[in-house]
Formats: C-alpha cells, structure tokens, sequence
C-alpha cells in the first residue's frame, strides 16, 4: 500500500483479476493493477492530474483520465470540466454536485469550496437560490412559480428531493 494513495482496503475482483482501493474517505484517487504484471511506477502517475490507468499490454506506460464530468485535455494529462449549468464546479477537488448542494452547511467538495463565500439565510425554512442568492420560504419551493433568478426553485432536481425536507408542509 502506498500512502500516496491513502490507507484503505485492498480487495480482489476475481473476475478480472485487479486489485483496488476503498477509501473510508470521500475518494478523490484510485488506480488499478494487474498483480500479474509488472508495476507501474508511481512517479508516472504523478504527471496525471486525476486518474492513472496502466496500459492493458505494457503496465509500465500509462495513460491519464478524469472523474464524471471532466473531459480529459489535449495535454493528455489534464481535466479540464464539462459541469452542466445546474451543476458546482469544485474546482480545487474536481468534482461537479449539484447546484443545491452549494452553501447548505454540508461540505461536499474535498476541499469545502462549496461552502465558502456564502449568504446565510436568517431561518431555517429558508432556501438560497444559488442564482443570485436571494432567500425564499421553502414554502415557495415547487410550486410551479419562479422566484429564483434562474428558475432553481422549481428545477427538478430540487423538486425530487423537496418531501425530504424537514420545513416542507405540503408533503403527505
């Protein structure tokens, strides 16, 4: 185990035959390796910004790729990210989540990007549109009229998870 790497379990998949590592930690690095084969040294892997996948017939090359939503640039080292508009870019991390999770006390980036510089809405039954960071009642939420700028509080991705919410009435 390298601690490049983190400390984890290491497991095998019989089926094919690869060994990987379970982070008890958001995972932001893996990489896979054939026991059968000789080992990639893990300076290569150093050039790759995201991921590192040994080459199926010479595991002493490499070749780079990115996590979800980040394409791989033209450098063949760097991710470069394809976030949709509805979507945080964690730029420090490299991670996309959704827009609702940007300033909601939750730290979902690695790096705690998605909570830094936000508005505090006075009340707990409040939600801030992410657009322009104004604060509704949630009461306001999915009810089929628009009082965020764009239109964030009646997307789908809120209104799918809006009867979890603890301030939410409306829900039976």
């Amino acid at each position: 185990k390298s601690s490049r790497f983190g400390q984890g379990a290491w497991k095998l998949d019989s089926f094919h035959n690869l060994y990987y590592l379970r982070y008890p930690i958001h995972v932001i690095d893996f990489i896979v390796i054939d026991i059968n084969r000789q080992k990639v040294p893990e300076s290569q892997c150093d050039r790759c910004e995201q991921l590192c996948f040994p080459n199926i017939l010479n595991q002493t090359e490499i070749t780079c790729g990115c996590t979800q939503y980040y394409n791989l640039a033209e450098d063949g080292r760097s991710c470069i990210s394809s976030c949709s508009e509805h979507f945080f870019n964690c730029q420090m991390s490299k991670k996309c989540i959704p827009f609702y999770q940007r300033c909601d006390g939750i730290v979902d980036c690695g790096f705690g990007e998605d909570e830094n510089n936000c508005q505090v809405c006075n009340t707990t039954s409040s939600f801030r549109c992410s657009s322009n960071s104004k604060c509704i009642s949630t009461a306001d939420l999915c009810n089929n009229i628009t009082d965020c700028l764009l239109g964030e509080d009646e997307h789908d991705m809120i209104c799918a998870h809006y009867c979890e919410w603890p301030s939410s009435n409306i829900c039976s």
